[in-house]
């Protein structure tokens, strides 16, 4: 059996002391703004990204399907990241700034990842486990909620298609 370090264990207490009778944001509302630093320190705000598709993933290292997940997750921004049309961002829960570099570094990440170190944005988002994965529309309208590691299937599903359709329209028939 794994042994589950103490952040983990931490991150896990808050996640139940934070949801206990609260509702995750719905399909169809606005998702909830936050401020958060990057891994450079750089302010980042959910608004920042409005006019594109969001994939909002809530994650922590010492959740096996999260490390699992971001070599796929790193493979489909190559795949998608570089278009205008959409982002992925990763809100790690519960560990700080350098925790969260050293792994962007070890996983040769390259899309956004951002510190929520006492899980502020993860308790208004009322995470209850991990990951957690919203989709956004281009407006920050919720369009699903996953709970769950991601494929790269689900990521073109959400992501691929969506800017592909939003490309093929801009470019005429």
């Amino acid at each position: 059996m794994k042994k589950i370090s103490e952040a983990g264990i931490i991150t896990l207490f808050l996640m139940m002391m934070m949801g206990c009778g609260d509702r995750m944001p719905e399909i169809g509302e606005q998702a909830p703004d936050f401020l958060l630093n990057d891994v450079n320190g750089r302010e980042v705000s959910l608004n920042d990204y409005k006019g594109k598709i969001v994939l909002l993933h809530f994650w922590g290292d010492w959740c096996s399907e999260c490390r699992s997940e971001f070599p796929v997750m790193q493979n489909s921004y190559e795949k998608f990241g570089d278009m205008a049309q959409a982002e992925i961002l990763c809100v790690n829960v519960g560990q700080s700034k350098y925790h969260v570099e050293d792994f962007q570094i070890e996983f040769n990440v390259t899309f956004p990842m951002l510190v929520d170190e006492y899980a502020k944005t993860a308790k208004r988002y009322k995470i209850k486990g991990i990951p957690t994965t919203f989709v956004l529309s281009r407006e920050g309208v919720i369009l699903e909620v996953y709970v769950g590691w991601l494929t790269e299937q689900y990521i073109f599903d959400r992501i691929g298609r969506r800017t592909e359709n939003k490309t093929a329209s801009q470019n005429g028939p």
